[in-house]
């Protein structure tokens, strides 16, 4: 049997169909110890093989017959004839590769939640300082329109005290002048 390893297709399969490549790696290292009798080669395709069908029981396994053409680009051939130790270094640094990426993405994914949330809530806060600000700047504008009132009212209350200052200093001056004509006249 001539096999063509899929380790790398699978590793971006689970990626791209949401499975955790920590049930990827178990599942294939489940499979590949447990048959340590085999010939490496078989053994490799076998433990894909069992992975395989237990993470994507729909879809057809294509790891045999190096011969055929590939189903796809992402299907790899190793020459030369990849051995047991090779393809499992290969798979755990892919597999640690992958895993370190997806870890940063989460994290990026987590912090830029975390900084929507963030921004959500100055947002808010702005839009609650500016709901206040509109508020008191209504405050301060009755205020302004009370004072202008009351200005005016003073400066109302202002001029009819000095109307009738000045209608007191004509009295009196027409009262003085007319004493003045009566001692006079007396």
């Amino acid at each position: 049997m001539r096999h063509r390893c899929q380790l790398d297709f699978m590793i971006q399969k689970a990626g791209n169909t949401g499975i955790p490549l920590g049930v990827l790696k178990k599942e294939f290292y489940e499979n590949f110890n447990r048959l340590a009798g085999m010939e490496p080669e078989s053994r490799l395709y076998h433990a894909e093989y069992q992975a395989w069908i237990v993470l994507w029981p729909d879809e057809d396994f294509s790891g045999v017959d190096p011969e055929m053409p590939p189903i796809s680009d992402h299907i790899v051939a190793y020459t030369p004839r990849i051995s047991t130790e090779n393809g499992l270094s290969h798979f755990d640094d892919q597999l640690n590769t992958m895993e370190a990426s997806l870890n940063r993405s989460r994290q990026l994914r987590d912090a830029y939640d975390k900084q929507s949330e963030e921004l959500e809530r100055v947002n808010q806060e702005l839009f609650d300082a500016e709901r206040e600000i509109d508020k008191m700047t209504g405050k301060v504008d009755g205020l302004k329109e009370m004072c202008k009132q009351k200005d005016e009212e003073h400066l109302e209350y202002v001029v009819k005290n000095e109307q009738k200052k000045r209608q007191m200093k004509a009295t009196i001056l027409q009262l003085r002048g007319e004493l003045a004509q009566q001692s006079r006249a007396h």
